[in-house]
């Protein structure tokens, strides 16, 4: 179940930049620039995962994914002020977010969480 989710994201992940490029501009971008998304939303879901694997209750997990769907508008932003300064921005601006949002939301899990 996870794993399937993990594969969500980073297929969706494009196709929200898609989304907010088509409403803004009223076209779709070349796909070279799409393609300059892509890994944001791969390490951004290896970021989840990672810490989902090492999560200790079903409530960890929760406030690990919401935490980082919490920081997605500001990872979307990142990424699309990033492409002012090119590909590496682009991830790393992206991605920060994402990463900062879920590692919270892990380390909010785990106080919270009950202990074993």
């Amino acid at each position: 179940m996870k794993k399937r989710w993990i594969a969500l994201v980073v297929v969706a992940w494009p196709f929200l930049h898609l989304a907010v490029f088509l409403a803004r501009f009223r076209r779709l971008p070349p796909v070279g620039e799409l393609l300059t998304f892509v890994p944001t939303g791969v390490l951004g879901a290896l970021a989840v995962h990672v810490l989902v694997s090492r999560s200790r209750s079903a409530g960890q997990t929760t406030a690990i994914v919401l935490g980082a769907a919490l920081l997605t508008p500001v990872a979307l932003l990142g990424n699309l002020y990033g492409g002012l300064l090119g590909p590496l921005a682009i991830t790393v601006y992206g991605l920060a977010p994402l990463v900062v949002g879920a590692s919270c939301g892990w380390l909010v899990g785990k106080r919270f969480s009950p202990r074993r």
